[in-house]
């Protein structure tokens, strides 16, 4: 009888926690304030939390911790720049690789439209290639580009190819081959948060002009590496191809010159699972400025996911 009775007690008691716990863990009773509106840059702002959810995240209303581009933020391309590294290596032939951009690609890559599209290779004259005397593939020793502004070469509404071309001479006539390689392609887009990568070396489609055999990977030597090297090359006499004006070409994907998705916006958790509760959380600001600071209260458990958000409005001022 008696261990009837510290049973029944014994669940009484857990269940006056459960209730407890629960009640403590209610997101109604979740709420943010501050003892003022206005602060100045550098001053430490604390917000005093009431209510104990399982876990709460801050946003602090700066560049890329805003809660309304949690899911992502589209910015507007403002500048658009190239640069790469290159080397060259064996063989003779000079002024094989050049540089070009066109607005009217159509996207198919195939020689027939590429040819088909209007190539600007205005480009070529102001990046910086490596020099015929080199002959050399060490990274080490790659010949940086430079960073040369693109937004010139840009239309509205339309976007941007980038391409290397190699062309060959008969060797006879010109020379033996040389292998090219392209390192380091980064073609970025300036937003106000920042430089955004656009394309890299991964990015790109080799297409071999009519002279390579269709059904033949034999003569198909150029690559592209996991790592982005674009290796640009062409076989030599006796091969029959060494003896025919060729065409490779590394043509990138689609840039958008015009908007960028840079990816969601962060919060910062403060609180988590196992956490004690929390009824206060400093912050201080360095920019003069208006934030909508938000902080999101969930329990999110096996048997539940609520959340509940709060916004709060404060300037900071110098």
């Amino acid at each position: 009888m008696k261990l009837k009775y510290l049973y029944i007690c014994l669940l009484f008691v857990a269940g006056l926690s459960a209730c407890e716990k629960e009640q403590d863990e209610n997101l109604s009773d979740f709420d943010v304030k501050t003892d003022a509106t206005v602060y100045k840059v550098g001053e430490k702002v604390t917000f005093n939390l009431t209510g104990n959810p399982l876990q709460i995240t801050f946003y602090s209303g700066e560049p890329g911790r805003i809660h309304e581009y949690r899911s992502g933020r589209v910015l507007g391309v403002e500048k658009l720049f190239g640069s790469f590294a290159t080397n060259v290596a064996y063989g003779s032939q000079p002024d094989l690789l050049s540089v070009w951009v066109s607005s009217n690609f159509n996207g198919k890559y195939t020689i027939e439209d590429i040819k088909a599209a209007t190539w600007k290779n205005n480009v070529s004259k102001n990046f910086k290639l490596a020099p015929h005397s080199m002959s050399s593939t060490s990274a080490s020793l790659a010949v940086s580009s430079g960073v040369l502004d693109l937004t010139g070469e840009t239309e509205p509404g339309k976007p941007l190819y980038f391409a290397f071309r190699y062309k060959k001479k008969p060797d006879a006539e010109a020379g033996t081959q040389r292998n090219w390689l392209i390192r380091n392609i980064l073609i970025e887009g300036s937003t106000i948060l920042g430089d955004t990568p656009l394309a890299n070396g991964n990015n790109f489609n080799l297409v071999y002009d009519e002279n390579f055999h269709p059904d033949s990977t034999a003569d198909r030597t150029s690559g592209i590496s996991s790592s982005g090297v674009i290796t640009l090359r062409a076989p030599s006499l006796p091969n029959p191809i060494g003896a025919k004006n060729i065409e490779v070409w590394a043509v990138s994907k689609a840039i958008n010159t015009s908007e960028v998705n840079v990816g969601s916006d962060l919060a910062e958790p403060i609180k988590g699972y196992s956490n004690v509760p929390i009824h206060k959380h400093e912050y201080v600001y360095n920019t003069p400025g208006t934030y909508r600071v938000t902080f999101v209260a969930s329990n999110k458990t096996a048997e539940e996911n609520e959340e509940v958000v709060k916004h709060i409005d404060i300037k900071i001022v110098d």
